[in-house]
């Protein structure tokens, strides 16, 4: 007690020296009232995830909106009629050998196209992006590896949606209940659409080896593609398109047939998945829809070929 009424009265006669232990205190305080910070963050960053998650949902449902569109707008074309004299084709050919000169002129043709019609603007894809956290992930199988989320059928998930991060591809729904969806990872036996330097497309699968490398195959042997391109989706697939597969880490050429194979490094780390999006095409289901009927057309018809 003698020892704090002499600090009092150090600090109230004494300016220099109550600054000082001000300061000290202060400073003591505010260490406290840090560490004190960091533990109320640390119990709140579920919270906080949770909202920058659905935030991010949100940025993406916008910045869709703006994009998957085509202005389109009818023409006509009228090609004029040009009528060869076969005579005077005959000797201008042969006055044109004669002077030694293998080329010959031919009439240009001017086709006048005018459109017509107020522009149209198109739309041909539409998402919807369901943030979902993992629960459960599989990296070591050497075949397929599945990822488990907390979304299900009661949060519009469905069979075959596509599952991608902010960075890119991770797969697509192989299995549903009414709270749970089992997704099939890029890390399995299923290949991927891709597409690299300048749309030049290919086929991206996994070697069952490391998980951080895909193989992309059948990429046309005049694509200038270079170590530190990026491969994307071609949207030929359940995968909206341009979403990032991986960077190209190595090339290989195959003289045989004339094709690439590259080495992707994965834009995702599997083995640190916490957050996904579930993504629900729209318009996809009616294309998946249409084509099926036509396959289960052509099946009908090979049948009744085979049939005696």
């Amino acid at each position: 007690m003698l020892e704090i009424f002499c600090i009092r009265l150090i600090i109230r006669s004494n300016s220099i020296q109550g600054v000082d232990l001000l300061n000290s205190s202060n400073a003591v305080a505010g260490f406290f009232y840090e560490k004190q910070n960091q533990v109320v963050s640390f119990f709140q960053m579920g919270s906080v995830n949770k909202a920058l998650v659905e935030e991010n949902t949100r940025l993406k449902q916008e910045l869709d909106g703006l994009k998957y569109f085509d202005t389109l707008q009818d023409v006509t074309s009228n090609v004029p009629l040009v009528v060869y004299d076969t005579i005077k084709v005959k000797n201008d050919s042969a006055a044109l050998a004669a002077a030694g000169d293998s080329a010959q002129e031919k009439p240009t043709i001017v086709q006048d196209i005018r459109p017509f019609g107020k522009p149209r603007i198109v739309k041909y894809a539409s998402y919807k992006y369901i943030a979902a956290k993992v629960i459960n992930n599989s990296v070591t199988s050497d075949r397929n590896n599945y990822i488990t989320i907390n979304k299900g059928s009661a949060d519009g998930i469905q069979k075959d949606m596509a599952v991608v991060t902010a960075n890119g591809v991770v797969g697509r729904v192989a299995q549903v209940s009414k709270h749970y969806a089992v997704v099939i990872s890029v890390l399995s036996s299923r290949p991927i659409s891709s597409q690299v330097a300048g749309g030049n497309i290919g086929v991206s699968n996994w070697g069952g080896d490391a998980p951080d490398y895909v193989t992309m195959s059948q990429v046309d042997v005049r694509t200038a593609v270079r170590k530190g391109d990026t491969a994307y989706t071609t949207g030929y697939s359940y995968f909206p398109e341009n979403i990032p597969v991986g960077i190209v880490t190595a090339i290989d050429t195959y003289k045989v047939n004339n094709t690439l194979n590259l080495k992707l490094k994965l834009a995702n780390n599997f083995r640190n998945l916490h957050y996904v999006y579930v993504v629900a095409g729209q318009l996809g289901t009616e294309k998946q829809t249409l084509e099926k009927a036509v396959s289960d057309k052509e099946k009908e018809m090979q049948q009744k070929t085979k049939k005696p």
